[in-house]
């Protein structure tokens, strides 16, 4: 006896056969006339059981994917060389160098720099082979290195204020990372692959439309690292992705653009980095675009460390050269226990002077960040023991440990103060 869930059953199986076969009668057609002119028609989506599709091929964790453009965006000098070198070899080797939480197994990486000449690019290289203590295994024939100086790539010129693609050289690029079996191909900077001007938008879309469409062709990974414009007068912010040089055309072609933002000197001092300039060895990493995975809650931090090469006479005039590894903020509450806490919440009741209380603002007498350097043990008279307290004062005021509350002081006045929280 046929049921009423039999009979829908049979009208679903029936409704999608025809679908079917409207889908592979539009297919066979082709995109072309009997007379040979162009068509276009739209194509009907086959019902599939989404379980079926396939995954997106990450490459390396939220930076790099098969058929899709990265772009690394950052000004001259903040380490983004260093960085792509360091990722490659951790994709080549199969191991998580930086900690990104990357899982090999090993990949087939070309590593394409328009600059340097080659032998300063080995010296970057086995620079970093040393300080991670890799080895001709780890590197096993998968990675690429070339230098534009021996081999130029040129995607396009500008002929008469006309864009002109060298479509032979967009083919070769393609079949170099075919036949290679390229599965990461990392361009060093965008500006070296052509002959246009970097403030054309219309130019730059094209020349990253050629790239993506390399990406697509070879099922690879395709990564470019763009400068930044000169950012206007007395601006001292955090470069974006709208920063990158050619506008938003190169960007729009990306599927994951990140930003290297340099460290800066108030950002130093409060981490406890001391020397002149020091802080231009840091930089973070963030997201500025993300279509394929969730924004970032954190950036990451990197520290361009110096290693001697043995190439000199002795062990210590061998070239320095700056690897790139990861470096962690220093956490304020790293030293903090949750004594400290019941201490603190003790403590900020008990008045520091006749008729006073502990203050919010940092420039006062008794401000409460001198109580939080008292009890955790650690020196308030400098800045970076008054911004470590300030950090650790914000913490405990957003986990409810304590609180700000409006007090009359000796002064017979009403202060923003800090008094005991909820969470006690």
């Amino acid at each position: 006896m046929k049921t009423h869930r039999d009979a829908n059953d049979r009208v679903r199986e029936d409704g999608e056969d025809a679908y079917r076969a409207q889908f592979d009668e539009a297919v066979a057609r082709g995109p072309y006339r009997p007379d040979g002119e162009a068509l276009i028609e739209a194509t009907p989506m086959p019902w599939e059981n989404p379980a079926s599709l396939p995954t997106r091929q990450w490459l390396y964790p939220r930076v790099y994917v098969r058929k899709f453009m990265t772009a690394t965006i950052a000004p001259s000098g903040a380490g983004k060389t260093g960085l792509i070198q360091v990722e490659a070899l951790s994709m080549v080797s199969g191991r998580d160098l930086l900690h990104d939480g990357y899982k090999g197994p090993p990949l087939r990486v070309w590593l394409w720099n328009g600059e340097d000449p080659h032998d300063e690019l080995k010296r970057q290289i086995y620079a970093g082979i040393q300080h991670y203590g890799l080895g001709r295994v780890d590197i096993g024939g998968r990675l690429f290195l070339d230098s534009g100086r021996d081999q130029k790539i040129n995607l396009a010129r500008l002929v008469k204020n006309e864009l002109k693609v060298d479509r032979a050289m967009v083919d070769a690029l393609i079949d170099t990372i075919r036949n290679n079996q390229i599965d990461v191909a990392l361009f060093d900077p965008f500006v070296t692959l052509h002959s246009a001007p970097e403030n054309s938008n219309d130019s730059m879309d094209v020349i990253a439309a050629l790239l993506a469409e390399v990406a697509d062709a070879t099922n690879s990974a395709i990564g470019i690292v763009v400068h930044t414009r000169k950012p206007a007068s007395g601006f001292n912010g955090p470069i974006t992705s709208d920063d990158a040089r050619g506008g938003g055309a190169i960007v729009a072609k990306t599927r994951v653009a990140r930003v290297l933002n340099r460290m800066t000197p108030a950002e130093a001092e409060a981490a406890g980095i001391e020397g002149k300039n020091a802080h231009r060895l840091y930089f973070r990493i963030g997201l500025d675009k993300a279509s394929l995975t969730p924004p970032d809650e954190d950036d990451s931090w990197r520290h361009l460390k110096s290693v001697r090469l043995p190439n000199g006479e002795t062990e210590f005039d061998g070239d320095s050269v700056r690897v790139v590894v990861r470096w962690n903020y220093p956490d304020a509450l790293a030293s903090v226990t949750p004594a400290h806490v019941e201490i603190m919440q003790r403590r900020i009741g008990e008045p520091p002077s006749a008729g006073d209380h502990w203050r919010e603002n940092s420039q006062a007498e008794f401000w409460a960040g001198h109580l939080v350097g008292e009890v955790v043990g650690f020196t308030t008279t400098d800045t970076p023991g008054r911004k470590k307290a300030g950090r650790i004062l914000d913490a405990w005021i957003e986990s409810g440990a304590l609180k700000k509350s409006s007090l009359i002081c000796a002064d017979r006045k009403s202060h923003p103060c800090i008094v005991k929280g909820p969470n006690s």
